[in-house]
């Protein structure tokens, strides 16, 4: 005979849910009252990175690590915080982004070895947004539809040897893929190379071709003949209105050629007065005369 202590408690079940990866841990049994660690066993997501368990299926930060401890005295199931492992983005690239659901995005890392204007667009029939976060996740900068067309275009200033991460996804709850580029921003200038008036400078996309400034500069005694990368050229590269292509910062100079005098051939009659001994006569000279002028006309045939 004797005394036989015992306790009597209600027994829970820890349920794991790889929540869209494999290889979830097998499910673990709690008494009410008594702790228990979590499994060691990490689920796995082609694509993705595990963050941890939550009990909220659609959770972005986990409330659970692998191997601490858990005292819910109630049957739970923990699902599985999924991370998108972010594509690296390459300078001077094309790329797409799949949004399959509503509110989805999708990550696109990139560190540049330069500092410089950086410039991300999409060109697209669906209604696209971006977002530019820092190394910590904090938003730098957004765009809906700058590019026009539902387009966004971001442009920033990054800096050289720093990681910074681009979300592309569609405007409100709409689904679809989203072309894009991504690439360095240039710039266009102008120099009248002896001459006033030039146009004020352009911004050029990788991948985009700009339309040049139909505004042309002046020079006292020159004839403006176009455009040129070389300040010293004697012919023009390009004209006012025309396409440039090229993907880089490119100064264009003014090419100037000097105005060329006019020749003017002038038939005229004369009636001059002759003075003789006895006085004045007036005499018609009839006879047809040719000269060779060049410069002001009007001045000449006044003092004439």
């Amino acid at each position: 005979t004797g005394t036989i202590p015992f306790t009597f408690r209600r027994v829970y079940t820890l349920t794991y849910d790889a929540n869209g990866g494999t290889g979830a841990p097998s499910s673990q049994k709690k008494e009410h009252g008594a702790g228990i660690f979590i499994s060691s066993t990490e689920p796995t997501k082609n694509g993705y990175t595990f963050m941890g368990w939550s009990t909220n299926n659609s959770a972005t930060l986990a409330t659970y690590q692998p191997g601490s401890g858990f005292s819910n005295n109630a049957d739970t199931t923990l699902y599985a915080v999924w991370k998108l492992n972010p594509t690296v983005l390459n300078v001077n690239s094309t790329n797409s982004a799949t949004i399959s659901a509503s509110g989805e995005m999708k990550y696109f890392t990139y560190t540049p070895d330069t500092t410089g204007t950086y410039v991300i667009y999409s060109t697209g029939s669906v209604d696209s947004k971006v977002y530019l976060y820092d190394a910590n996740g904090t938003e730098l900068d957004n765009d809906d539809d700058s590019a026009g067309d539902r387009n966004f275009r971001l442009e920033y200033a990054l800096t050289a040897n720093t990681e910074y991460t681009f979300g592309v996804c569609c405007y409100s709850s709409l689904t679809g893929t989203i072309p894009f580029t991504f690439g360095r921003g240039y710039t266009i200038t102008y120099n009248a190379n002896g001459g006033t008036g030039s146009p004020n400078s352009q911004k050029k996309d990788f991948g985009k071709t700009l339309t040049l400034s139909s505004t042309e500069p002046t020079r006292s005694g020159y004839e403006f003949l176009g455009w040129s990368t070389s300040s010293t050229a004697t012919s023009a590269t390009y004209q006012p209105g025309d396409s440039f292509t090229s993907n880089s910062n490119t100064t264009l100079y003014a090419i100037w050629t000097a105005a060329s005098s006019e020749t003017l051939n002038l038939s005229f009659s004369i009636n001059y007065t002759q003075a003789s001994e006895t006085g004045l006569s007036n005499v018609e000279n009839n006879g047809k005369y040719m000269g060779i002028v060049s410069g002001d006309y009007d001045e000449f045939c006044d003092d004439f």
